[in-house]
Formats: C-alpha cells, sequence, structure tokens
C-alpha cells in the first residue's frame, strides 16, 4: 500500500547509501483458495507488491505462498505454480527483471513451503527463487532440522538443483523460533531459542553465500547486529 512518491524516496535513499532491498508481500494470500475470487484477490496482492517493490528500488519480494486445506500436496504444487504463472503475465517484462519473486519455506506443515516444494516452484522460473527461511524449517521439523550438518545439507542441495549461482545471490529469513506439535508457534530471541544459528553461520560461509539475510526476531536491530558481528569473527 506504499504511495508512489514513497516508493520513489526509498528507491532514493537506497541508492544513496548502496543499500539491498527486501519486501515481505502480504499476509493474506493463498494461492490454494477454493474460492475464485480470494485467488484473484492473492494474485492482485502479489503483483501490487512487486510493482510497489520495483518502484522502490526492491530486489527480492517475498511471501507464503499457499495452505494446503484438504488438498494433496502434488496438487497445491502444481496450483502454486499455475498461478504464479498468471501473476507473471500481469508484470511487465522489466518488472519481472528487476524483483526477484521469493517463496518462502514456512514453518507449519498446514502451510505450503517446505524445501523441496520452493526449490520445485523455482524450476519452473526465470523470476522465482526460494526464500529459505532456516527457523522455519527448524520449527517445521519440530527441531531436527538443526546444526552445521544440516544447514550444509541444505545449501548443498540448492546449489545442485539450482545452480551454485543462487547459492551467491540467496534470499534468507532467520530469527530465534519457539514451536510446538505443530510446528512454528513465534518468534524469539536468539538466546531462548535452541536453533543452531551459530552451526548456520559456519555453514554459510562454508558455502561462499551471498545476498540478503534478514532478521526477524525481536528486537530486530541489536539482533542483526548480534549475527553480522558474528558472522565477521567467522573464518572465510
Amino acid at each position: 500500500r506504499t504511495g508512489d512518491a514513497d516508493c520513489a524516496a526509498i528507491k532514493q535513499v537506497k541508492e544513496k547509501y548502496a543499500l539491498g532491498l527486501t519486501a515481505h508481500g502480504s499476509y493474506y494470500i493463498n494461492l490454494n483458495a477454493a474460492e475464485p475470487e480470494k485467488l484473484t484477490a492473492s494474485r492482485a496482492r502479489i503483483v501490487q507488491a512487486v510493482q510497489k517493490s520495483y518502484l522502490a528500488g526492491v530486489e527480492k519480494m517475498v511471501f507464503h505462498a499457499a495452505f494446503y486445506l484438504d488438498t494433496p500436496r502434488s496438487l497445491v504444487l502444481s496450483r502454486v505454480i499455475e498461478q504464479l504463472k498468471l501473476i507473471n503475465q500481469s508484470l511487465t517484462a522489466v518488472e519481472r527483471d528487476q524483483v526477484t519473486i521469493s517463496v518462502e519455506t514456512t514453518g507449519k506443515e498446514t502451510q505450503f513451503g517446505d524445501l523441496d516444494e520452493v526449490i520445485a516452484v523455482a524450476k519452473v522460473f526465470d523470476n522465482v527463487r526460494p526464500c529459505i527461511d532456516f527457523s522455519h524449517l527448524f520449527a517445521r521439523s519440530r527441531g531436527q532440522i538443526n546444526g552445521y550438518d544440516a544447514f550444509c545439507h541444505i545449501l548443498e542441495q540448492l546449489g545442485k538443483e539450482l545452480g551454485q549461482k543462487h547459492l551467491e545471490n540467496m534470499h534468507l529469513h532467520l530469527s530465534g523460533i519457539e514451536y510446538g506439535p505443530k510446528g512454528e508457534k513465534k518468534h524469539v530471541l536468539f538466546s531462548e531459542s535452541a536453533m543452531d544459528y551459530q552451526g548456520l553461520l559456519l555453514a554459510l560461509k562454508k558455502f561462499a553465500v551471498g545476498g540478503h539475510l534478514i532478521i526477524e526476531s525481536p528486537t530486530i536491530e541489536k539482533e542483526a547486529l548480534l549475527i553480522r558481528d558474528l558472522f565477521a569473527t567467522l573464518p572465510a
């Protein structure tokens, strides 16, 4: 809903300070909705978010794609792909070229967005890539996807399936996180979470990952500085 004038002001600041920018789309999106009007509205929200991102100089726009509801997962995947094809038809060539659409891994098993699903979507499009939220994967698996080896396995899979170039310009989310039997419950401080964020940073170093790492913990700025400073101390 950001006005065009504000988008222009954001872009001006971005260029002045050579910032990298990402945006998060609406949470009112379900590309597996049963009702046609909800599908239309979901597509429109994604299109608008990409258009505003382009005007603001945002490089990557992320969203949660769908809920499974009572639909088989394979069918949800095909529906998400079909809806993204329609979304791309509503964007100009320059919008598709300048703004990457990021499909996020999600924290609950009721949500579309495990690792294999976001990779499968990305393989279909030139302008769609995964946003790997490692905290969501940790919570979704109820703590099973955790630690240096597990994170290296994810990055290795991404490199094999999407190419090494993808690792050089990734879209990543990270936070402390609390989970329950159904997966994600809430974001918490890194110090309050069992997620091995230090192991993740080591894995990112090992695979020479580049791009955008967005911190989503409470007290975002303080936690972002914590991660930045820790990352800087790790051996290359």
